[in-house]
Parts: structure tokens; C-alpha cells; sequence
């Protein structure tokens, strides 16, 4: 299988996986632990999702658009994926957000920006999964 294939299906199954988290962490009735179990689930989950979408972006714009990238990093990849009109201006702030976000996530642990991110997650979800949408691999 090709390497932006598999890349695709991995894309795809943190997407799945993130929504059905978020799902879960919709759920009423959920106990005070039970809650802050599916947050910080839906937290990971969305770490995940991230690093793997934006790692499938720079992929694509590599090897189907044959873009050329002067940085490997994730926000010129988003910004050189506005470019080639894989996202719209709106999605790619929310995104560009969803990295800042991720990045929060990844170096310190607060109940209050966990709450905060949590809360976001889900407009994060909603651009990257339409992104993904129209790269469709056929």
C-alpha cells in the first residue's frame, strides 16, 4: 500500500475515534470521574487526530499536488494547504487554533485550559474531518 494511503486510513481512524469520543463526552448522567475521564480521553484522542492530520496534509501536498515545502512543520503545512485550496480561510484558523491548542495540551496540565480545550474540540473535529473529506483518495 502506498505510503499517503496508509497515512489516509490512519487519518481517518483518529478522526473516527475522536468523535466517538466526543460522543461519549456528551453523554449526560456522567459521575465526576466518569466525566473527567472521557474529557481527558477526548483530549488525547484529539492530540492524536492533530498530528496525524497534519502530517497527512504535508503527504498530500507533497505527493498529489507536488507542492513544494520549505518548512516540515505543522503551521506553514497549514498554511501552504490554505494555499493550495484544501481549506477555506475559516477552517484553516480553526485548525491553525486546533495546533496552538495541541501544543497547550502537550506541556502542562490545567483543569481549567482542559476544560477549555475540551470545550473546542469539537469545531476542531468538524474542520479537520471536511479537510480530510476532499482529499479523498480514490
Amino acid at each position: 500500500m502506498e505510503k499517503i494511503t496508509i497515512r489516509y486510513d490512519i487519518v481517518v481512524k483518529t478522526l473516527t475515534t475522536l468523535k466517538k469520543a466526543i460522543n461519549k463526552l456528551k453523554k449526560e448522567n456522567l459521575s465526576e470521574d466518569d466525566y473527567q475521564t472521557a474529557r481527558d480521553s477526548v483530549i488525547k484522542r484529539f492530540e492524536f487526530s492533530i498530528d496525524t492530520f497534519w502530517k497527512f496534509l504535508k503527504l498530500y501536498l507533497q505527493e498529489k499536488l507536488e507542492v513544494p515545502l520549505e518548512s516540515l512543520s505543522p503551521r506553514p503545512i497549514l498554511r501552504a494547504a490554505l494555499e493550495a485550496n484544501l481549506m477555506s480561510a475559516q477552517e484553516y484558523e480553526i485548525v491553525d487554533e486546533g495546533i496552538i491548542r495541541r501544543n497547550e495540551t502537550s506541556h502542562s496540565y490545567n483543569e481549567d485550559l482542559a476544560e477549555e480545550i475540551a470545550h473546542d474540540i469539537p469545531k476542531f473535529y468538524e474542520a479537520m474531518h471536511s479537510i480530510i473529506k476532499r482529499t479523498k483518495l480514490d
